[in-house]
C-alpha cells in the first residue's frame, strides 16, 4: 500500500505505468485531494510542452559541428 504518493507515481501512471491497484489508488487520491490534483495537472501540462520544444538543433549548431569534424578528421592518403 502507498503511504504518500510522490511525483514519481503520478508520472508514471500519466505514462499509464502502474497497475491495476495503484492506478485505482492514484484516481481516487486525485479526486479527493485537490493538491494532488493541481500537482498532477501541472506535470500534465509541462508534458504536453515537451511537445512543442524544438527537437532538432538550429543549422548554425549543425555546421559547425560539421566544419570542425571536417577539420579534425584524418586525411586520406591516395596511391
Amino acid at each position: 500500500m502507498i503511504k504518500t504518493l510522490t511525483q514519481d507515481h503520478l508520472i508514471r501512471f500519466m505514462y499509464g505505468e502502474t497497475g491495476p491497484e495503484e492506478t485505482g489508488l492514484i484516481r481516487e487520491s486525485l479526486l479527493t485531494d485537490t493538491d494532488l490534483h493541481d500537482q498532477f495537472e501541472q506535470l500534465r501540462d509541462a508534458a504536453r510542452g515537451l511537445d512543442t520544444v524544438m527537437a532538432s538543433p538550429p543549422e548554425y549548431t549543425v555546421k559547425r559541428i560539421l566544419r570542425y569534424s571536417k577539420s579534425t578528421a584524418p586525411t586520406e592518403h591516395m596511391m
